[in-house]
């Protein structure tokens, strides 16, 4: 997966650089998919700003947070982009319906203990 970490008004330390590629990965183990995530942080006045666009095979997520403090705006982008990953992968697996076959045979047992 293709990692680019940019900044606009201030440098970004080695140190935030490897903290953002760790948090990173744990995406990347949930979805295997991933081509490309983009990290951009901004500073304006005492605001950071984050910004996090994750793309993939039919995944195109995008979330923002800001903060006082860089790690908790990194922090918190990174969440909503767990949690916007998430949803998308709970809709497109399919929860396995109980085929009907077994729903009958579950009543039918039903029937049979009550009587």
């Amino acid at each position: 997966m293709e990692k680019i970490i940019a900044s606009r008004h201030f440098d970004v330390d080695e140190t935030i650089k490897s903290y953002i590629v760790d948090q990173l990965t744990k995406l990347e183990g949930e979805y295997g998919k991933l081509t490309s995530v983009r990290v951009v942080l901004e500073m304006q006045k005492t605001w950071y700003f984050s910004e996090v666009v994750l793309r993939g095979k039919h995944v195109d997520i995008e979330a923002k947070a800001q903060a006082h403090d860089l790690r908790a705006a990194i922090d918190d982008a990174i969440a909503k982009t767990e949690v916007q990953l998430r949803k998308h992968l709970d809709r497109v697996h399919d929860h396995a319906k109980t085929p009907i076959s077994e729903v009958e045979l579950s009543q039918s047992d039903l029937v049979t203990d009550e009587a």
